[in-house]
């Protein structure tokens, strides 16, 4: 069954793009977080606050592209108005993994002992699974709306 409207390839292509911008974020946030922190806990929140802010800036480069006004999400709807649920719950997620970025970062900022850090690092790494989770419902939720695969990017 043919999708009714289908996004053009520049459309998928900004999709993807971001997807792999976002993916290097978290993978930067990974590293940044698995960093030692013991003895050294002040580099390494240096460390860890550079790699949030950047996925801040990631993340809200895609909250805007997906929810404004001649965002993505609109284009799905378009598409497959059945999945208005997905996407619903897609803007909800978004505003949860805001909040736990600002989270993190606010964590950032008060740390001062070893316990802050493995605080954050907890922290940090549940906001990545949050992430990840978030992408393969976007993920899905695209195929149905397109039957179109993104691809795993690297």
């Amino acid at each position: 069954m043919e999708p009714s409207v289908s996004p053009s390839d520049p459309v998928l292509d900004a999709v993807r793009t971001r997807r792999i911008s976002l993916r290097a974020s978290m993978g930067n946030v990974e590293i940044a977080l698995a960093a030692p922190a013991t003895g050294r806990t002040a580099v390494w929140n240096d460390g860890v606050g550079k790699a949030v802010q950047d996925l801040q800036s990631c993340m809200h480069e895609h909250v805007q592209a997906t929810e404004g006004t001649a965002g993505f999400h609109r284009e799905i709807l378009t598409a497959a108005p059945r999945l208005a649920h997905a996407v619903e719950v897609s803007v909800r997620e978004h505003a949860i993994i805001v909040q736990l970025i600002a989270d993190v970062l606010a964590r950032g900022q008060e740390m001062r002992t070893q316990e802050d850090a493995d605080t954050i690092r907890e922290l940090g790494t549940n906001l990545l699974a949050r992430i990840s989770r978030h992408r393969q419902r976007g993920a899905d939720m695209i195929y149905e709306a397109y039957e179109s695969d993104l691809g795993g990017e690297n």
